[in-house]
């Protein structure tokens, strides 16, 4: 518009000028035109160049050209931590990550394997993330920059405007909190050529981000990190190596290389303190031994003398150095924005005294600007090499009380900043041995304030604060109030309870109820006493659980009555709790009765008279009645299918419950058929990758790999395994069940060695999350402990079977059923060895439990008189073997049907036994009775009747040599965790 009005008038002004001249007028109309389409163009340039230059603006204002900000004062000089930032580039690049960036490359021009717009680096600390993206920096051809902190979304936008290929860089990103707000710009954009790389340590933060995402925001981004930069440094000659190259370009040209001895570490160190350890020799001159344990402390060392040229300029010529040091390390952990914070951030230092102590500050402020580059866009915030500031303040923290305490005084008030210091010396627990020690210190100082922090940051990063934080919570147990202990409960996430948070939430439930203020009998406390009930039996503490759960009862049925339904709620828990601790029994009693009270109370339709009869049925199901169990399931599934729907999530939950009762009768085409019906509407209801779908999903792989379909059920697996790592991350529990029983597919292929390395990398998952003795670990090592002995490698085997005894009969109890089972199990493993009379008496002892802890007519009862039985007849009792084996298979055939798959198994170890009685025509007779109905009930391609026909044929062929009758194959049992229990 601009533009065509110069244009109007530049030709009202030609033509005036013809009037005025006598020029004639079509000649001066025209050179008017000319002049103002010329008037116009250039208005239009100039518009687009105020407007390019507006767009440059705010992408510099957004973005800086390298990870440190060089338009902050000071940068590098003489400091070894400037010259070790990683845009100085002293040592070259490693051959070693050459992969992960050609990788990055490729993926910013579109090609490689990578396809999301978001792309996830992670790895240990130290080990080269940010070099990398240096590296990358440099060569990518789009435009590229690294995002300020705090400008995540401004720098999107600033992106978003250029027009061109864009690449973000995010660097520490686990750090940060401007993230979130970068990923939901970006998914607003419907077309983008903007990329952006987050690098990051860990990926549980990454986890937290996204669950905390508008749906619009997901679409594209990774469920985890798709490149990990894996560690440099290795042995101890590759230490040496790694160093003396680092010394040589750490080393000035021409100057004679110091003569050291490197003391390598194991595990082995970061390439970052590999480097460190060479820049300071070669500063120092120094021809002695290199230890690398003191390098961070020796680098801050010398720091100080530094600090001794430009103090005496500075004004502080009477500050001591570890005053200095502290100073540094405050400011480089809080930060401050402009100079007055700044002043108050360092005057929380009490050894920052004198009669001008703002003055001292402020030059100390001023003094540390000058010195290290700065942090975007704090005013004051030191940039140095994280791991080496972690560890240093780490180690600083520990030993000042004072220090600490300015920590706790500068960030109570503000949450971002506590937090920050929180990640911080959180990230150090990977590397310095005083992590903890500091963190104690930070939370003593302030509980209240230091404690909210340091469980908002366990939960949002996923770092192990939780034990040194419960105890700091415990030593303050007389400075805190009721409701603070109220509200520092409320700030830990409900998932994070069980596990992430369990010492703490254990902690403050505690403290909360040990009050002096508190009546105990108070309905409000009844509610704590329940959670923290809840919160034992949900870290698998079943013992303490229970004596809880009985106390609570106790005071609600006096207090609020014994028909009230908060009463109920906490019987029906403790049923839950007795189910858990395989007293089957007593769970089955109190469920009934509790539905007895529900069903008059609140109606046989109720969702919690309902709920109940689920449950009832659940325990039924374990007890091994399993026909009790299919009616009561049946019978909840009509009702809930007629009140809720029968696509409603809680129905499917019940279907699913249902079809696991099916397969646990050996109906396995049953079974499948209703799991893949429910899997059908749940992937239209639910989607695809909906936990309760993956439940079932991972269920019919369960089925089909019971049926001898392993190559069908390991490719189910891996699938569901893929989904679960991408929604729930690799290290939730449900993924490592499905890894799991992934490795116990591979087994029953034959692929040993293959499910060992699976269950062992599963163990240190479940280890790390769940902790070592939860029932979910001792599990795993219980199968593990099976894959050794079918390796042949009994004694390793034993071993590890008593290992895991031990652990249960801790967390379990002697006389649970899953103790009893790995009893059963070792007692396997004696006569594998050989020890046949120590097997019996194991067995009989397992027995005797079994009988009474299940029912002398339960499925694993049965199971140990069936594996007795073989010990008897490998004893060369073949006569008390055949009466064994009779005896279990008429309680077999009348409890779980003459068709059920362990029924068939012990007829075909009855004619083996009776084989080996020399009674050859009536065991031929009864194989081939067997082998008729396996093959109508499996399936004449299932590998049991293939590996009984095989026998069969081998005992046609040599019934004169009594060939020893084969063990029934003892497979890692299928993980016992719940997959949907259907309820709310």
């Amino acid at each position: 518009m601009v533009g065509l009005a110069g244009a109007a008038l530049l030709v009202a002004a030609g033509t005036m000028a013809a009037l005025a001249n006598f020029v004639p007028w079509p000649v001066a109309a025209g050179m008017g035109a000319l002049s103002g389409a010329a008037g116009m163009t250039g208005g239009v340039q100039l518009q687009r160049r105020a407007a390019r230059q507006s767009r440059e603006a705010a992408w510099a204002a957004t973005v800086s050209a390298g990870p440190v900000d060089r338009t902050t004062n000071g940068f590098g000089g003489e400091s070894i931590l400037g010259l070790l930032l990683p845009e100085y580039r002293i040592v070259p690049y490693s051959v070693r990550h050459q992969l992960p960036l050609r990788e990055l490359l490729r993926w910013s021009d579109g090609g490689g394997k990578i396809a999301e717009p978001v792309l996830c680096v992670d790895g240990h600390p130290g080990c080269g993330k940010t070099r990398l993206l240096v590296e990358f920096a440099e060569q990518v051809s789009a435009r590229c920059g690294w995002v300020r902190p705090g400008r995540g979304e401004a720098a999107v936008v600033a992106a978003l405007a250029l027009g061109c290929p864009a690449v973000l860089l995010v660097d520490d990103a686990d750090t940060r909190d401007d993230v979130p707000a970068l990923l939901a710009a970006l998914g607003k954009a419907t077309e983008s050529t903007v990329r952006v790389v987050i690098a990051a340590r860990t990926s549980q933060w990454w986890l937290t981000v996204r669950a905390g995402l508008p749906a619009h925001a997901l679409t594209g981004l990774p469920y985890r990190a798709q490149l990990t930069v894996a560690p440099i440094v290795s042995d101890a000659q590759n230490q040496r190596q790694v160093f003396e190259q680092a010394l040589r370009y750490f080393t000035p040209e021409g100057a004679t290389l110091p003569a050291t001895i490197l003391t390598p570490q194991n595990p082995p160190p970061s390439i970052l303190l590999m480097h460190t350890a060479a820049a300071l020799v070669s500063e120092q001159r120094q021809h002695a031994a290199v230890d690398l344990n003191t390098v961070v402390a020796d680098v801050f060392a010398h720091e100080r003398t530094l600090w001794q040229r430009s103090i005496g300029q500075a004004g502080l010529a009477e500050v001591p150095a570890a005053t200095l040091n502290e100073a540094l390390l405050l400011a480089a952990l809080v930060g401050a924005v402009d100079e007055p914070t700044a002043v108050r951030l360092l005057g929380c230092l009490p050894t920052l005294t004198g009669p001008s102590r703002a003055e001292t500050c402020r030059r100390v402020a001023d003094w540390l600007r000058a010195l290290y580059p700065q942090r975007f866009p704090d005013w004051l915030a030191p940039h140095l090499p994280a791991v080496l500031i972690e560890q240093h303040a780490a180690s600083s923290v520990a030993n000042s009380h004072a220090l600490a305490s300015a920590l706790a005084v500068a960030t109570s008030a503000d949450d971002a900043r506590a937090r920050r210091v929180f990640t911080s010396i959180g990230r150090a627990r990977t590397h310095s041995p005083h992590a903890d020690d500091a963190l104690a210190a930070i939370i003593d100082a302030a509980p209240y304030p230091m404690a909210k922090a340091a469980i908002t940051t366990t939960a949002v990063t996923g770092l192990p604060l939780d034990y040194v934080l419960a105890a700091s919570l415990a030593k303050a147990a007389k400075i805190l109030t009721t409701p603070q202990l109220q509200d520092l409960y409320r700030l830990v996430p409900e998932r994070a309870q069980p596990y992430l948070l369990a010492a703490t939430a254990i902690t403050l439930l505690r403290l909360y109820l040990n009050h002096d203020t508190v009546d105990l009998n108070h309905p409000d406390t009844l509610d704590v006493r329940h959670n923290l009930a809840g919160v034992l039996s949900a870290q698998a503490r079943y013992d303490e659980a229970a004596t809880e759960f009985r106390s609570v009862l106790a005071a609600e049925a006096e207090v609020i009555g014994p028909d009230h339904p908060d009463t109920l709620a906490t019987r029906h828990n403790l049923a839950g709790v007795l189910s858990d601790q395989g007293l089957y029994d007593e769970a089955a009693d109190e469920y009934r009765s509790v539905l007895a009270t529900q069903a008059e109370v609140l109606g046989t339709d109720h969702p919690d008279t309902l709920h109940t009869r689920h449950n009832l049925a659940r325990v039924l199901s374990n007890k091994g009645c399993y026909d009790e169990a299919a009616d009561e399931y049946r019978s909840v599934l009509a009702t809930r299918a007629q009140v809720l729907g029968p696509d409603h999530p809680v129905t499917l939950g019940t279907r699913n419950n249902l079809a696991g009762v099916l397969f646990r009768q050996g109906h396995d085409d049953e079974a499948a058929i209703e799991f893949r019906s429910m899997l059908a509407t749940q992937a239209e209801v639910l989607g695809l990758d909906h936990p309760d779908t993956l439940a079932t999903r991972h269920n019919l792989a369960h089925v089909l790999s019971n049926k001898g379909r392993h190559d069908e059920a390991a490719d189910e697996y891996r699938s569901v395994l893929a989904t679960r790592a991408e929604v729930l991350g690799s290290d939730h529990r449900d993924t490592l069940h499905t890894r799991h029983n992934l490795a116990g597919v591979l087994f029953r292929q034959g692929r040993h060695d293959e499910a060992a390395i699976e269950f062992r990398s599963v163990l240190a998952g479940q280890a790390e999350v769940l902790g070592p003795n939860h029932p979910d670990t001792l599990h795993t090592r219980h199968n593990l402990a099976h894959v050794l002995s079918d390796q042949g490698r009994h004694d390793e085997a034993a071993i590890e079977f008593r290992s895991v005894l031990a652990g249960q009969a801790e967390v379990l109890g002697p006389n649970h059923p899953d103790t009893l089972h790995t009893r059963h199990n070792l007692a396997h493993v004696l006569s594998d060895q050989g020890r046949h009379d120590e097997a019996a008496i194991e067995f009989r002892s397992v027995l005797a439990g079994q009988a009474e802890v299940l029912g002398p007519n339960h499925p694993d009862t049965l199971h140990t008189r069936h594996s007795l039985a073989h010990v008897l007849s490998d004893q060369g009792r073949h006569d008390e073997a055949a009466i064994e084996f009779r005896s279990v298979l008429a309680t077999q055939a009348e409890v779980l049907g003459t068709d059920h798959p362990d029924t068939l198994h012990t007829r075909h170890n009855l004619a083996h036994a009776l084989s080996n009685q020399g009674r050859h025509d009536q065991a031929a007779i009864d194989f081939r009775s067997m082998l008729t109905t396996q093959a109508e009930v499996l399936g004449t391609g299932h590998p049991e009747p293939v590996k009984n026909r095989r026998d069969m044929s081998l005992m046609d062929e040599q019934a004169r040599t009594n060939p020893l009758p084969p063990r029934k194959n003892q497979q890692p049992e299928e993980s016992r965790q719940a997959e949907h229990d259907g309820t709310a």
